[in-house]
């Protein structure tokens, strides 16, 4: 009689507990931020040349500068002009593997922005500039750069320019509010492009602290630099 009842119990609690060993999947779907906020997160993501540096800002800071550097490397080779000031949109789909490699996919831009570039005419003179953003971590009051222009047919004119960047008081000459800086520097004047083809401009700095031979690798405060031509004007 006791073991009937016992028997009866168990069964009674199978019963009451059959969802507890329920064998129907439920499936649930939860939305996932995939936006990752890297000023919450304990690790930044990193190159090699960043993996000895223990500060998070800093690591943050050579992270930025090292992915810029490699997105703006990969961009030097193509190029375009502007014939009038305008102001639009530009988008870019970059591809960035695991081992730091920038790859150009695609080019997107308005209408308005492929109908202002035209070709140079051969029959005009231009004016050239570099044009540079500084900050206050710019810690020199001159810039010397090595600018070296390709011609179409395979000739090479190479100058070395130095810029004063600041006044003998550590004022910028550049001008903007706040802590960047913008510089139009004269590159050339009147410059006449007569061969046909593509010319190729490139930029490097020659910049060294007083008393060492080997040259600054990273100028620590230049945060852009660009190229400009613009059709003479004679006033």
């Amino acid at each position: 009689m006791i073991f009937r009842a016992f028997s009866f119990l168990v069964i009674l609690f199978l019963c009451a507990s059959c969802d507890k060993f329920s064998f129907t999947k439920r499936h649930q779907t939860q939305a996932i931020d995939t936006i990752v906020d890297f000023s919450l997160v304990d690790t930044f993501p990193s190159f090699k040349n960043c993996d000895s540096i223990f500060d998070t800002t800093q690591k943050a800071d050579c992270f930025r500068k090292t992915i810029h550097f490699k997105i703006g490397k990969e961009l030097q080779q193509y190029s375009f002009t502007i014939k009038d000031s305008i102001s639009e949109k530009v988008f870019m789909n970059l591809m960035i593997s695991s081992k730091g490699k920038v790859v150009l996919e695609k080019v997107q831009s308005s209408e308005n922005c492929k109908l202002q570039l035209p070709e140079l005419d051969s029959l005009k003179g231009y004016d050239l500039f570099i044009n540079l953003r500084n900050t206050n971590n710019y810690k020199f009051n001159n810039l010397h750069l090595i600018v070296a222009m390709n011609f179409p047919y395979g000739k090479i004119v190479t100058d070395t320019l130095e810029y004063k960047m600041a006044k003998p008081d550590g004022t910028w000459l550049g001008n903007g509010i706040g802590d960047v800086k913008e510089n139009k520097l004269w590159y050339k004047e009147n410059v006449t492009f007569i061969e046909k083809g593509t010319y190729k401009v490139s930029i490097s700095h020659a910049m060294r602290n007083n008393g060492e031979v080997t040259g600054v690798k990273n100028l620590d405060g230049i945060i852009d630099v660009g190229f400009s031509v613009e059709e003479k004007t004679f006033k």
